[in-house]
């Protein structure tokens, strides 16, 4: 797959969105304990939102679904194999039964 110049600013300002992330965490680890005020805070949830725009980017960019909208195919059900009905003619009575008498017909 060929990288377009849109995909691949995408990754450029992901990868930038994640390492001003970091460095922010960093400086606010300065002291040991991380202490956060309103506006770092606010930076934080802004460099969040970024980086998963530029996931989404990247996925239209790679033609990848969202996750669920994308069914399987239910498989179609297997046709039923008909046997042809076999009549079986016993040529003797069966043990324990009287044999039947011939009826006549009433056209003679």
């Amino acid at each position: 797959m060929r990288i377009s110049k849109g995909l691949k600013q995408a990754y450029d300002l992901q990868d930038f969105t994640y390492a001003a992330a970091l460095a922010l965490r960093d400086q606010l680890r300065g002291t040991g304990k991380l202490v956060l005020t309103r506006e770092d805070a606010s930076a934080i949830g802004s460099l969040v939102k970024a980086w998963e725009s530029c996931q989404e980017r990247i996925r239209i960019h790679r033609n990848k679904p969202l996750p669920g909208v994308r069914r399987q195919e239910m498989p179609k059900p297997r046709k039923k194999l008909t046997t042809p009905c076999v009549r079986l003619v016993c040529s003797a009575p069966s043990p324990g039964s009287e044999p039947e008498e011939p009826k006549a017909n009433p056209g003679e």
